[in-house]
């Protein structure tokens, strides 16, 4: 019985090899073409409509963005991201309703209003205090000369900083919880559950049916738990708000809270989403930010001189700064050349969405000779995009590259769209640059 077991693992995973080479093998002879700057394929994958992958970044921006001029609309959000509907899969969120949508519309116009710099620089405070806690765990560690697990470290960084600065609620790292606020432990790994599981059904649209499969039964437990924290969350700052006397809106979670939802569902759906789009990505992005800094000695030497001209003395204190300070020294980061530099370069050499950003085409577009029909699912593949052989030396991280004195600058202008573009592109970006530089400082 082992020995059937063990053959017939053996078959699947060479049926699983036949099929990958076979896909590839499709993709070469579904090529649609290429341009200067990409190539276009498609791929020949049993789909009810024809998927197109791109990494021609000109071709692109026409179906995320649309030309007035060419007369050709942008295309919409494909259906197969309902799956990223993690409470409640009929119930869409900001992130996958329809771009036509009207409440859509409406509620993107309400959030975004959180992003703008005035609102930003308020969540400052509430950053300056997780950074100055993690600081002081930091100069612990390395008395002790313990060896710390990076990647958990920034991730449950970020996930405090946004849940303070974006939510105004605390979120624990010690896996405990009480009245007053929210087990982030268990909110990350719910969400980690919830992540996967929506993947595997946009790749198989009948998974959802597959009630024996464990990752199926642990994402129905997941769901339940984020439902609780989102219901939580908001019961939270409803009484926090009640004791404020300032009635203005300024965090996330004040303007999805003020936004007059259809269903209490699609409120809960887009905390959720909230809280999934905006600590993973930008946690990851500072991770590979780290990295490069220390595989490129000379890059960090560079930017910690430029730091040094207007960053405090170490050891950080929050009472190192003042609130008539504040003001200048963020503005100072802003404004810092090499250090937009390098978020530029990480960006580009690690996309926050590797996978790049889906559309259906809502017409046929014509394309340097190449035909992409009604219907077509087509993809934006940003991790190929970004590193297209056009590019001098794609593989190697160079912030000087996006200086202008780099002839190529106009163009990689053009092509940087890390955070999409047009009517769907990223509503939190501002949020994630800010607090990208700011963590970098």
């Amino acid at each position: 019985m082992i020995e059937n077991i063990k053959s017939t693992s053996v078959q699947k995973t060479l049926h699983q090899v036949e099929r990958n080479v076979q896909f590839f093998k499709d993709i070469k002879a579904g090529s649609l073409g290429s341009s200067a700057v990409g190539a276009t394929y498609r791929c020949r994958v049993p789909l009810a409509s024809p998927l197109i992958i791109t990494s021609d970044y000109v071709l692109s921006k026409l179906f995320l963005n649309g030309d007035s001029k060419l007369g050709i609309t942008d295309g919409e959000k494909p259906s197969i991201l309902r799956s990223m509907n993690f409470l409640d899969r009929e119930v869409d969120s900001l992130l996958t309703h329809k771009t036509s949508n009207v409440e859509r519309e409406r509620a993107r116009k309400c959030i975004a209003q959180a992003f703008s710099t005035s609102n930003l620089t308020r969540t400052w405070p509430h950053i300056q205090a997780v950074l100055t806690k993690q600081f002081e765990l930091l100069r612990g560690i390395a008395v002790r000369k313990e060896v710390i697990d990076v990647k958990s470290t920034i991730v449950l960084f970020f996930m405090r900083t946004l849940s303070r600065g974006a939510f105004g609620v605390e979120f624990t790292d010690d896996g405990t919880e009480s009245e007053h606020n929210i087990n982030g432990l268990e909110y990350l790994q719910a969400m980690d559950t919830t992540a996967r599981e929506s993947a595997r059904e946009a790749i198989n649209p009948f998974r959802k049916y597959m009630f024996w499969e464990d990752g199926l039964q642990q994402n129905t437990k997941a769901v339940k738990v984020l439902r609780r924290m989102a219901v939580k969350i908001l019961r939270l700052h409803q009484a926090q708000k009640a004791t404020l006397t300032e009635s203005k809106l300024f965090t996330i979670l004040d303007h999805i809270a003020h936004h007059s939802y259809g269903k209490d569902i699609a409120r809960l759906t887009d905390v959720t989403i909230f809280g999934f789009a905006g600590i993973d990505t930008t946690a990851y992005t500072f991770c590979f930010l780290l990295m490069e800094m220390a595989k490129n000695p000379l890059c960090k030497a560079k930017l910690q001189q430029e730091l040094a001209s207007f960053m405090p003395a170490r050891p950080y204190k929050a009472s190192q700064f003042t609130a008539e300070n504040d003001k200048e020294l963020l503005s100072a980061i802003a404004n810092c050349e090499y250090l937009s530099f390098c978020v530029k370069e990480i960006l580009r050499l690690w996309p926050v969405v590797a996978g790049g950003s889906s559309r259906e085409l809502l017409e046929d577009i014509e394309y340097n000779g190449m035909l992409l029909p009604k219907g077509s699912l087509v993809v934006a593949q940003y991790y190929s995009m970004f590193r297209e052989r056009w590019i001098d030396e794609p593989l190697r991280f160079n912030p000087e590259r996006w200086s202008e004195s780099n002839p190529q600058l106009p163009q990689l202008k053009e092509m940087n769209i890390p955070f999409s573009i047009g009517r769907r592109s990223c509503i939190g970006q501002n949020m994630a640059l800010f607090q990208l530089k700011i963590v970098a400082a």
